[in-house]
């Protein structure tokens, strides 16, 4: 099992701890362990669009889902992952993750262009 730090409390907890802690934004407590999560699906969102600019498609979907492991509400994030799924072929995967995008953000343009751009019977 994996320990961390609880921010400045001095604290180590499993991340199964922390998972369970996470009640969104609060108060107190709750509020730093919710900045950490941020912080970090930030972090995984920045080394995976770093991975795809440098065309390491593979390392950018296993960001993007690291990502979505910490904020799975966020449309970019889908977004992203269906591109990096587009740039390796699997289209399938693609659609679904702008699917998701569309449900998060109905009016999501890039998520309908990628769509529009997938071979048929994707």
């Amino acid at each position: 099992m994996q320990y961390s730090k609880l921010g400045n409390t001095g604290l180590i907890v499993s991340r199964l701890s922390f998972g369970a802690m996470t009640f969104g934004k609060g108060a107190g407590l709750f509020a730093s362990v919710s900045k950490v999560e941020e912080d970090a699906a930030q972090t995984m969102i920045g080394k995976a669009l770093d991975a795809g600019v440098h065309h390491d498609f593979n390392k950018s979907i296993s960001g993007f889902h690291k990502a979505l492991s910490f904020d799975d509400s966020d449309p970019e994030i889908w977004y992203n992952l269906g591109g990096a799924y587009y740039s390796v072929g699997k289209f399938d995967s693609a659609k679904i993750a702008w699917l998701q995008t569309l449900q998060l953000k109905p009016n999501h343009q890039q998520a309908q262009q990628g769509l529009r751009a997938l071979p048929p019977h994707s």
